[in-house]
């Protein structure tokens, strides 16, 4: 499996969430758009006042993942040969893909996760190339090949 169909998996479930957190916004957005009108009691205000700071926070995830979305895309595009952002690292173990703060994921022998460009993993393994080690916690890799 190549470089771009690892990380389509990773651009579908990411399309998902969008997609969930649409939904969500749209049933926030509901709640928080109560006609004064038909507001009977003071809890209703207080209900519309949590609905709209959900949607708040709600729009702001959906904001972050599309950015993800995109940096996914960019990084499907990227041909790397030392790690860096966009690096789709193969370890002898684990696949990692570098640059971004997603969970990843577990596919039949491919274990892939994500190493934000925050993290001190990303700092560990920044510049680094086929056959060299680093490690990550207890484990011990060795990269096999970098895409």
């Amino acid at each position: 499996m190549d470089k771009k169909m690892k990380l389509q998996i990773l651009i579908d479930q990411q399309q998902n969430a969008i997609e969930e957190l649409n939904r969500s916004m749209g049933d926030f957005r509901d709640d928080a758009d109560l006609d004064e009108g038909n507001t009977l009691d003071p809890e209703d205000f207080s209900h519309q006042t949590i609905a709209k700071e959900s949607q708040l926070r709600l729009k702001q995830q959906l904001a972050k993942a599309r950015a993800d979305m995109e940096l996914l895309q960019q990084y499907a595009a990227t041909n790397c040969h030392t790690v860096e952002t966009g690096a789709l690292v193969q370890t002898n173990t684990d696949w990692f893909l570098i640059g971004i703060s997603l969970g990843g994921y577990q596919s039949g022998d491919i274990n892939l996760r994500c190493i934000s460009a925050d993290s001190p993993a990303f700092r560990e393994l920044l510049g680094k190339k086929t056959q060299d080690s680093f490690s990550l916690g207890n484990n011990n890799y060795t990269i096999l090949a970098i895409n």
